[in-house]
Parts: structure tokens; sequence; C-alpha cells
């Protein structure tokens, strides 16, 4: 059997998120990410954020991500960036963004399962509650 050559041109990319009840794990090929998850739910002492987060930080990641001149971080183009805010339960918010490598013609497809690991793996309808990009 032919062995397939390796590409060297491919980027694959995997970040990880966790609030109380939900882990999400985001996973793509030539395209950055970045995934922040929040349980609603939950009673914050914001108190506190001041003396763990910068002030950005303590306004949400969609905040983190782009600044007040519309630049993303790291000073790429806004324009090279989508967001979307996704609401997979009752009480959890999703935040994920994602920009092609700019060497790739990737598209973005948003895919959710839930996963009981070894055990079972389904199909899950994922609400898109705001969105910067055109799926």
């Amino acid at each position: 059997m032919p062995v397939s050559p390796v590409r060297t041109d491919v980027t694959d990319n995997s970040v990880l998120s966790h609030a109380d009840g939900l882990v999400v794990l985001a996973v793509a090929r030539d395209i950055e990410l970045g995934v922040d998850t929040e349980n609603i739910e939950r009673k914050a002492a914001l108190d506190v954020a001041s003396h763990c987060v910068s002030p950005a930080g303590a306004q949400g990641p969609v905040r983190l991500a782009i600044d007040a001149s519309g630049r993303a971080r790291g000073g790429d183009a806004a324009q090279r960036w989508n967001f979307w805010q996704l609401r997979p339960s009752p009480k959890h918010l999703v935040a994920l963004c994602a920009a092609p490598v700019p060497s790739a013609s990737a598209t973005t497809r948003i895919v959710s399962r839930r996963i009981a690991p070894l055990q079972w793996d389904r199909p899950l309808a994922v609400r898109t509650t705001r969105t910067s990009a055109g799926i």
C-alpha cells in the first residue's frame, strides 16, 4: 500500500476551555482558534476579578479579542477573525474565534458533538446567539 506524503504546509490547532459542567475542545486545520466558556448561573465574586485579571479580561472573552480600534489581538486585522457566541446549554455560553492561517484557504464550519468518553458520541444542536461571521 503506498504511503501518503506528509504535508508540511498544514497547521493543526486545538484549544480547550472548561466551566462547571462543560468542557469545550475546538479543533481545526489551517485555522487559528480561541475559545472560552462560562457557566452563567455561577455566582462569581466580581470584586476578586480586579485582583486576578486585567480590566479588559474582566469584560469577557470577545472584548479581549478585539480592542477599541477594531483590531484583533496580536495586531491582526479584525476582518481576518470571525467571532461566535454559542449557547450549548441553558446555563453555558461559549465564545469562539477563528481566523484562517494567512497561507491557507481554509473555510470555517462548526460541528458540535456531545461526548461521554469511551461510551458514546452524538450530534449536538448548538444555538448561535451572536456572530460576526456569515456561516
